[in-house]
Order: structure tokens, then C-alpha cells, then sequence
């Protein structure tokens, strides 16, 4: 049960408890100390790390260092055929999750000596493990919510840090399926709760789903199954009101609440959504507008599309690429929209950093973000 207060499991079932009180298990940091498979942020000496960097990828293979106990972490492994379970002593404990996590989004997260695809690829890996022990453990402890929810955020501010960039150790396809699957078994273990207010994140978490699948009937079917509490809460009925103007093409009055909205976890999702609010956008403008001789200002399409730009240069130049990439001419700072003219596309326009959402997450350090150490919500907003 979780803590007592969730619906009881089938009694057939006897979840293994994991015995490992380290973040990683003595066994794999002897196997992986013997392999050479360390990574550069687990080993003992500043020495051995700069050593590290300067070999080729074959001298890498016969290079042995040590590991430092405080930092090494357990790598996911992925199941096999014929493999057998992880035993209870190669299981962290639900306790020693937690801590991991808060280790690998305070300490690691903040390295500043290498490039952020290299952390990123790092966290995802050990983030991925965390939640792989977990699920054998079967656990229905209440901290997991912690690890699941600080995983999200993880994964949105990864989506928003990267964009449409092709980086090496970063796939936006996968970090996007890891994003879904996580918020997915959250929503589940929400919804296993028997009292809405042990999970005091909820209302933000229930955000973030419809807002991150406004594109999806999915979005309103879940805010349907919410307590009544939860759906008169603030940030939610917010998120449902855009859903609602989304599946009508309703782009105006979605931008504006999209810039109203707190934490800065949710503006990094409102920036990441952007880009297909301004696609809806240019094309119910291109049928609502077309005329041979309508000649739209772009100044007031950057009051409409824009509103969380101060630079108006920035924005301008962001609109004529927007509207000449759906095919429609810009001239003299006016649009001619055309509905004969637009053009579908495959992809939406790549993602921007806009000064808005740049300045309120700068607010706050990357830690802080992903941990959600300065978030304040209430069921009672």
C-alpha cells in the first residue's frame, strides 16, 4: 500500500525489497572498474578524469581507473531473455532512489566542464536505471511520486534545452517517449491514491499532461476522470480552457493564457508547444484573411503571436521566416495571406528561445528546476 492509503495489491504478489543502500551495487562497481566502464563523472581522481579526455577511444579500452564510492551510480541494464531478475542485493531500496535522483539532479546536472549532451546522456541513462528498480520492486511507497515527477521535469527541460537540434547523444524521439512513459505511470499512481491531497504536485503534473497533449483527445478525456477539486483547481481548468480553444482553432486567447502560467516548468512546455500554435495559427489566418489585396501588418501579428518577445526585431524576423515557410509573401512589413498559397508542412518551424520564458526560468538554478524546489502549489489555488 502506499503509505497505507492506496487500494491493496493482489496478496499473490510479493514485491522483492530491494538490500542495496549505495547507488550502486559493489558487485557492478567491481565488473565495471575490471571493464574499463566507468564514466569519467564516477571516477576517483581529478587526475585519472583528465587523462580520461586526452585518450583515443582505443586507449579508453585498456585505461583502468578506480571508482569514487560517492558518485558512482547503477547503469540501466536492459532485460534479456533467459536472464535472471535482479537479486533483492542489486536493488536499491525506494529510500536510496530518492537519493540517487537528488544527487544526479544537484550535483551532476550542474557540471559545467563538459558539453550539457554529455551530462544529459549520463542522467538519462542512471534516471532510467532509478526507475527500472522501481518497477521490479513493484513499489507503492509515496516518494515514488518524487522520482517520477522529478524525472518529467527532467525530460521537458532536456526537449526544451535541445529543441529541434541534432546533437550527438540526444534523440528528441527518444527523450520524448521517456517523457510520456513517465507521466503516464505518474498519472497512474495518482490515480491509485485514495486521498487526492497526499500528492501535493498533482495539480501541476495534471497540467502538464493536458497541456502536453492539447493535440489529443486523450487530454480531454483524462481531465473528465479528475476529483472535483482538481478541476476547479487554478493551473488545471487553465490547461483545460486551452485544450477546449485548441481542438476550435482558437489561437489567440491559448497564447495569452499560455503566458500567464507558473511554474517555469510550464513555461518551458508553453515555449516547447509554440511552434504548432503558430502553424494553427498562419493557417487560419492564410483562410480567414485571404485576399488578393489584404495586406496583413506583421506588427500586429507579433502583438498576436508573440507577446511574450520584448525584442520586436527578433520577433519581426522570426514572423516573416514563420510566414514565408508556410509560402505566403511578406513584403513592406505586411503579410498577404492566401489560402491557395499556404503550404502544408511535415515539420513545424524550429523551436525559439523567447526572452519571456528565457528571463523566468533564469530565476531559478537548472537544479532547483528539475527538483521542483521552488514550486508552491496548493489544491486550494
Amino acid at each position: 500500500m502506499m503509505n497505507g492509503r492506496c487500494n491493496k495489491k493482489s496478496a499473490a504478489m510479493k514485491p522483492i525489497v530491494g538490500l542495496c543502500m549505495d547507488m550502486c551495487p559493489p558487485n557492478e562497481i567491481k565488473w565495471r572498474e575490471d571493464k574499463g566502464l566507468l564514466h569519467e563523472f564516477e571516477m576517483t581522481k581529478e587526475s585519472e578524469i583528465i587523462a580520461y579526455r586526452e585518450k583515443t577511444n582505443r586507449e579508453k579500452q585498456s585505461f583502468r581507473p578506480k571508482a569514487d564510492k560517492r558518485k558512482i551510480v547503477k547503469q540501466f541494464s536492459r532485460s534479456s531473455a533467459g536472464q535472471p531478475m535482479q537479486s533483492p542485493a542489486e536493488l536499491r531500496p525506494i529510500k536510496v532512489l530518492v537519493k540517487t535522483c537528488d544527487y544526479l539532479l544537484s550535483k551532476v546536472i550542474s557540471i559545467e566542464t563538459v558539453n550539457w549532451n554529455l551530462v544529459y546522456d549520463y542522467v538519462f541513462d542512471r534516471l532510467r536505471a532509478v526507475r527500472q528498480d522501481m518497477s521490479i520492486q513493484q513499489s507503492e511507497d509515496i516518494l515514488c511520486l518524487t522520482v517520477l515527477e522529478q524525472c518529467v521535469r527532467f525530460h521537458i527541460y532536456s526537449d526544451y534545452y535541445f529543441g529541434d537540434e541534432e546533437v550527438r547523444l540526444y534523440d528528441r524521439h527518444i527523450n520524448d517517449t521517456h517523457l510520456r512513459e513517465c507521466l503516464q505511470s505518474l498519472l497512474k499512481r495518482y490515480d491509485r491514491l485514495v486521498d487526492v491531497s497526499d500528492a501535493r504536485n498533482r495539480p501541476l503534473f495534471e497540467t502538464i499532461y493536458l497541456l502536453y497533449n492539447m493535440d489529443s483527445d486523450d487530454a480531454l478525456s483524462r481531465y473528465g476522470t479528475l476529483p472535483a477539486e482538481l478541476k476547479k483547481h487554478r493551473l488545471v481548468l487553465t490547461a483545460f480552457h486551452i485544450v477546449v480553444n485548441y481542438k476550435k482553432k482558437f489561437f489567440y486567447p491559448i497564447i495569452q493564457s499560455l503566458i500567464t502560467l507558473k511554474p517555469p516548468i510550464i513555461s518551458l512546455l508553453a515555449s516547447i508547444s509554440l511552434p504548432k500554435l503558430h502553424a494553427m495559427a498562419i493557417k487560419v489566418l492564410s483562410v480567414g484573411y485571404s485576399s488578393p489585396n489584404t495586406q496583413f501588418p506583421i506588427e500586429t501579428l507579433r502583438h498576436w503571436l508573440c507577446p511574450f518577445e520584448t525584442n520586436a526585431q527578433k520577433a519581426d524576423k522570426y514572423l516573416y521566416q514563420l510566414c514565408q515557410y508556410y509560402g505566403l509573401s511578406v513584403t513592406d512589413g505586411t503579410v498577404a495571406f492566401n489560402k491557395s498559397k499556404f503550404t502544408e508542412q511535415s515539420k513545424t518551424m524550429s523551436q525559439q528561445k523567447w526572452s519571456s520564458f528565457e528571463f523566468i526560468i533564469s530565476e531559478v538554478t537548472l537544479s532547483s528546476l528539475v527538483r521542483g524546489r521552488h514550486e508552491n502549489i496548493s489544491l486550494e489555488e
